[in-house]
């Protein structure tokens, strides 16, 4: 019954490929609404929010100019600011000294008021390092906002975009349309950056498309441009490649940003809401915040007043600024800071990986074994999640690995419940006509020592049959087959009471094996106390007999000790759990001799020996055996217990 070693360890990582497989594919279908990835989504904020170090104090090198309540307070309605307050605003940070300004807001060309366009062009162009937002959207044929098949008229699309190999160009999050078309105010800006948000399935901002393509050009984002406005960058010192967009300064050492295949960059979140400097807006333009604050400070503008409809839900709380993401990937670009996701291949390889160790794990291990590694895996995998995140900044999943485990839990200890119900069902069939139902339950319990492919075990046969033939009497048939049921279920009781295993029948004949297929201690005792108690009992089968016309039945028994073969033996449609062997054909040359020498219940010199005290024997002669040896034989008077 054993599985050997290699098949048990062949089917455990079957198992795991199967079940590594099976959750990758779940995973890749988004299936059960996609709750293995919200979940991995859920835990990997949860361990941002565990293992991100905010800083001690404000970050002051970024500043983030608010629209905020106290500005629409102050200055009226969004809708209704003159554009006059945007180029008062940036010739404030010019005359501070503002190393970079981006605007994250979305301007129209005035109709009405075309002189003051004019003044925030002019100032735009005067600061010389302002960085304006587009947006990349899709078209709204109900809001006749139709796909548009090049940028704007007169939009300098050179200037704005980036080279990117094919292999990743056509990989990108693509659009249908450019916003805003107001080119002269964007062509005065140093550079455009998309402003572009990509929220995952349940709504959290974990990732920004770092690049996006429309009209087979590409777009860096916002905060890119920002970065490389900043630090004096040209297009030449940018090189994008699959997995990562490569920045090579001229003084100063190289900046690697890991993209994926969309080429959408995890951000780093450096803390909640105002981790960075805020200052009203209002504040600016009324002069309440003195130019020279803004010296060597990049400064972005935007709106966390909740009317204006720009924010977001992000891995720290729920409603969260869109400007101040901007600002996030823009301070982990300045402090080379990232965060790492594996590629799909390699979750892909890592699933099928974790499938095999629990497959092996759980083939080799008891349930409640089973049960404490799987614990202990889950805690392993969730510990090196948070020290992988923590530590060299990489997103390894946790919950496809612990539901593969749990899947492969799940697969091997049904599989083996079902192997182990099927193999007591068989053993309880096959055995509840040979052994005691006691034996049966012991059986049941270790199924696994038993071998019905075979085994060599040392037993003690016992062989016994009826010394007068019936049928020498000229009895009626019925009577026959009536006595001998009789006398064969009398004898099978009193042989199994005393944890004997039915061999066979043979006519009168009925054999019987004592130490297989489970250890009863001293099988030879135990044989000779079975043959004493079927000689008592037939003194009480015997007027039951004689009823039926069998009068003064008679039996010979022999038992002889030894190895024998025992298996289920037979064919493909007849088998029996039986022995053969030496000691099996010695039994049966045994059993005659009580005739010869009047005896009832014959041993042999092996079977004597290992009951030694426990019996009272007498001996009976001295037989030359085949190869020229004597072999003594006894006979078993009584048990001497």
């Amino acid at each position: 019954m054993a599985i050997r070693p290699l098949g048990k360890t062949t089917s455990g990582i079957l198992t795991g490929l199967l079940t590594g497989f099976i959750i990758w594919l779940v995973q890749q279908l988004g299936l059960f609404g996609g709750l293995l990835e919200n979940m991995e989504s859920a835990s990997y904020d949860w361990r941002i929010r565990q293992t991100t170090e905010v800083p001690a104090n404000i970050v002051e090198d970024i500043v983030i100019v608010d629209i905020d309540g106290r500005s629409l307070n102050k200055l009226g309605a969004f809708s209704q600011w003159p554009r006059t307050h945007w180029a008062k605003a940036l010739e404030v940070l010019r005359e501070g000294g503002a190393k970079a300004v981006g605007l994250d807001v979305l301007f129209d060309e005035s109709r009405r008021f075309p002189e003051e366009d004019q003044q925030f062009i002019d100032a735009t162009r005067r600061h010389g390092a302002v960085v304006h937002a587009i947006v990349l959207t899709g078209a709204d044929d109900d809001n006749y906002l139709y796909p548009m098949s090049r940028e704007p008229d007169g939009f300098q699309t050179s200037r704005f975009t980036t080279e990117t190999p094919d292999v990743l160009k056509y990989h990108l999050n693509s659009f249908e349309r450019l916003e805003p078309a107001f080119t002269d105010l964007l062509n005065a800006a140093r550079r455009v950056g998309t402003v572009n948000l990509a929220p995952d399935r349940d709504g959290v901002s974990r990732k920004i498309p770092m690049l996006s393509r429309f009209n087979e050009h590409v777009y860096p984002t916002f905060a890119l441009s920002i970065f490389l406005n900043k630090m004096g960058l040209r297009d030449s010192d940018i090189t994008v490649h699959p997995g990562r967009i490569e920045i090579q300064p001229r003084d100063g050492q190289a900046l690697f940003i890991p993209i994926d295949d969309a080429g959408q960059m995890l951000v780093y979140y450096h803390g909640p809401f105002k981790t960075f400097r805020y200052i009203s807006f209002s504040s600016l333009i009324l002069g309440e915040t003195r130019p020279e604050f803004f010296q060597d400070k990049v400064v972005i503008f935007g709106a966390s007043a909740p009317g204006l409809n720009d924010l977001r839900e992000i891995p720290w709380q729920a409603s969260y600024p869109g400007v101040e993401i901007h600002a996030n990937v823009l301070y982990q670009l300045m402090n080379d800071r990232f965060i790492h996701e594996w590629s799909g291949l390699q979750k892909f390889f890592y699933l099928l990986l974790y499938g095999i160790i629990s497959g092996i794990v759980f083939t080799f291990l008891r349930p409640y074994g089973g049960m404490i590694a799987g614990i202990v895996m889950s805690l392993l995998t969730i510990a090196a999640g948070f020290i992988m995140l923590a530590g060299p900044g990489v997103w390894m999943p946790i919950v496809a690995p612990i539901a593969t485990m749990a899947l492969t839990f799940m697969v091997r200890y049904t599989s083996r419940y079902s192997a182990t119900a099927r193999t007591r069902r068989n053993i309880r069939t096959l055995f509840s006509s040979h052994i005691s139902p006691p034996m049966v339950s012991d059986l049941l319990r270790k199924p696994e020592r038993l071998k019905l492919d075979g085994e060599r075990r040392n037993t003690t046969i016992l062989l016994a049959a009826w010394a007068n033939d019936p049928d020498e009497q000229n009895l009626d048939p019925k009577k026959t087959v009536s006595a001998l049921n009789d006398y064969l279920t009398t004898m099978s009781k009193t042989i199994l009471l005393n944890k004997g295993t039915l061999d066979h029948y043979q006519g009168s004949r009925i054999q019987a094996v004592f130490g297989a297929p489970l250890d009863i201690g001293n099988h030879a005792v135990a044989a000779c106390r079975a043959a004493l108690a079927m000689k008592a009992e037939l003194a009480r089968v015997n007027p039951r007999l004689q009823k039926k016309g069998i009068t003064d039945l008679q039996q010979f028994i022999a038992i002889c000790s030894g190895q024998v073969t025992i298996g289920n033996l037979g064919s493909d449609m007849l088998f029996c759990y039986s022995a053969y062997g030496e000691t099996v054909d010695r039994v049966k040359e045994f059993l005659p001799l009580n005739e010869t020498y009047k005896t009832g219940i014959l041993l042999d010199e092996k079977t004597t020996a290992l009951a030694a005290d426990g019996i009272v024997v007498r001996e009976v002669d001295v037989l030359k055996t085949d190869d020229g040896g004597d072999e003594r034989i006894f006979e078993l008077l009584e048990m001497s217990e």
